[in-house]
């Protein structure tokens, strides 16, 4: 369901420019390459809309791509690693439910495709983590450690 006001649709040409430019990972992910990603594994935004005046069940089957010029409020897109990741709300429209919204719609459009849909939360994220605490049917599986080297030495 989406609330009155806002719509849902598949991340237009300057929907995914703005992800990608808010993305706090995988920075040079080429926008050509995102674009064919997102053709075949969809990238999901929530837009504002004042000309929807009710709330909406969903046809995750039958999204609209947004226009190439709007800017989604909130998004979320498979990344070329296979995850759902690029997850991000703006300012001032946190905490009403967007990115549980295009998680879940996200989710569905990949298993849809028979996928398993998964995400990589950084452990510093407590926004993302409590949210998917929160979600139904999402539970934490393993967690990942990383290396970051700190000099420049031979081995």
């Amino acid at each position: 369901r989406c609330g009155s006001g806002f719509r849902v649709c598949r991340l237009g040409k300057a929907g995914l420019q703005h992800m990608l430019l808010k993305n706090t990972y995988l920075k040079n992910i080429p926008e050509e390459l995102m674009w064919r990603l997102t053709e075949n594994v969809p990238a999901v935004g929530v837009y504002l809309d004042p000309s929807v005046t009710k709330e909406v069940f969903l046809d995750i089957q039958n999204l609209p791509y947004a226009g190439d010029n709007e800017i989604p409020v909130s998004w979320i897109s498979p990344t070329v690693c296979g995850y759902l990741g690029m997850l991000g709300t703006e300012k001032g429209f946190r905490r009403l439910g967007h990115a549980t919204l295009v998680t879940r719609v996200a989710a569905r459009l990949l298993a849809s495709k028979g996928c398993i849909p998964n995400c990589d939360v950084d452990i510093t994220n407590t926004a993302s983590k409590e949210m998917f605490n929160k979600m139904t049917g999402w539970e934490q599986t393993h967690s990942v450690t990383s290396f970051t080297p700190t000099e420049n030495k031979q081995i």
